[in-house]
């Protein structure tokens, strides 16, 4: 079972209808969904910080032996 908390918040009327009407969801799970693009988008931003910093150079035919070699 999650873990969940009861907030409490002020929000514009507007954006909340505006919200929802564009999930079609409940208010609770518009709310939820934008929430998780917002930590979703801070987690690719972190992961773009890394561009061009990690080397990954992959010989496909290692990979396969590697595969076999773990049947």
């Amino acid at each position: 079972m999650r873990a969940s908390k009861k907030y409490t918040v002020e929000l514009e009327e507007a954006l909340v209808k505006s919200a929802v009407r564009s999930t079609g969801k409940s208010f609770t799970e518009t709310v939820r969904q934008g929430l998780k693009i917002l930590a979703s988008t801070e987690a690719y931003r972190e992961l773009s910080k890394m561009r061009g910093t990690v080397d990954l150079q992959l010989d496909i035919r290692e990979i396969r032996k590697n595969k076999r070699d773990q049947r």
